[in-house]
């Protein structure tokens, strides 16, 4: 265990060693080792999700899912989920594997300041990963015969289009 207290899952998953995740979660099989949190909340998931590394965050989503261990909504003490970290560095890959097994619109999820994991993913300039998110957003409404409100975006400029609300004149006016 480190300073942080993380432990030798959360050191293999930031460095993206992902035979070594396996083999560890094998030979420890500890409950709850998947969800282990350390001092700033951060499960392995976020390790890997914040570090990018692909195909960690793959071994974690499917050694979760193989045991019935949930930590895919699971917070850190910024209220980021490892898609808020993902996005955020605009880790476009690994964006793509966590929207894919999103049990519902991960992309609403706010963290602690309010801000979604779509943002983060456009202010990062990451395309990858706003279009996974979208495009996960559009296969979700349109089983529900809706659309979303623009079109996939091809550049920075239509992701910011997508994502700035529409103002009303009320709204910048001030208290005085």
């Amino acid at each position: 265990m480190t300073a942080e207290r993380n432990n030798v899952l959360h050191v293999a998953a930031e460095q993206g060693h992902d035979e070594l995740i396996r083999e560890l979660y094998i030979r420890f099989r500890e409950e709850s080792l998947l969800s282990r949190r350390n001092s700033a909340l951060d499960t392995p998931l976020h390790c890997a999700a914040r570090a990018g590394h692909a195909r960690a965050v793959a071994v974690l989503v499917q050694l979760a899912q193989d045991c019935g261990e949930s930590i895919l909504g699971c917070k850190n003490e910024a209220g980021d989920t490892a898609l808020h970290l993902a996005a955020r560095h605009g880790h476009g890959a690994a964006v793509e594997i966590l929207v894919s097994v999103a049990a519902e619109p991960a992309a609403a999820e706010l963290n602690n300041v309010g801000v979604s994991p779509l943002y983060l993913a456009a202010m990062s300039g990451s395309i990858q990963a706003v279009r996974a998110i979208t495009t996960q957003g559009t296969r979700r409404l349109r089983g529900r015969a809706r659309r979303m409100p623009c079109t996939l975006p091809s550049s920075r400029a239509q992701v910011s289009s997508c994502l700035l609300p529409e103002l009303r004149t009320e709204d910048w006016r001030s208290e005085d």
